[in-house]
């Protein structure tokens, strides 16, 4: 009986742990949680701002992209004088007797694509006749600007997201005017 009570002393000893030995563990873990916490907030926060930022220049990326093909394939671009209107129409030649303008305006928050189809040539009340569609490019637009000079247009966006802001610019070629 006294062999069996010191193989079991000694069996226990060998696989427990001491009560200091589980206070000393919980002391470090005190200590260690909640730096891997604030590292794993630090990460999820500049996660999220990479990700916005991402997407800004993505829709920014899009929509300069868009307006640059239009005007590239454009058969004529004329002035555009409309309110809200970023300072030029496409026109593009559907067939003999048919023709599409689009413009661009900006609205306060988004940049829009206007198109018309009409069957006059320059027609400056494009609004009032045809049929007529629009498409959103890009939403949170704080700022835009559009300069024409010679046979280049200069756009400027300033796109917002929360309290963040950015500028971009891009400089198109014209190919006719």
């Amino acid at each position: 009986m006294v062999r069996v009570r010191l193989y079991l002393k000694k069996f226990y000893r060998l696989r427990g742990f001491t009560l200091i030995e589980l206070i000393i563990v919980l002391g470090i873990s005190v200590l260690i949680f909640p730096l891997l916490y604030s590292l794993l907030g630090m990460s999820l926060k500049t996660l999220n701002t990479s990700n916005r930022n991402d997407l800004i220049f993505n829709d920014t990326y899009f929509t300069f992209n868009y307006i640059a093909d239009e005007i590239n394939s454009a058969d004529y671009i004329v002035e555009d004088c409309k309110r809200n209107s970023l300072g030029f129409a496409i026109v593009n030649c559907k067939n003999e007797k048919g023709y599409r303008y689009v413009y661009y305006v900006f609205d306060g928050k988004r940049i829009a694509r206007k198109a018309v189809n009409i069957d006059r040539k320059f027609d400056i009340n494009v609004d009032s006749v045809g049929t007529f569609g629009t498409n959103t490019l890009i939403n949170n637009v704080k700022n835009v600007s559009c300069t024409i000079k010679e046979n280049l247009i200069k756009l400027n966006i300033v796109v917002f997201s929360g309290n963040y802001e950015r500028e971009f610019e891009k400089i198109i070629a014209i190919r006719t005017f």
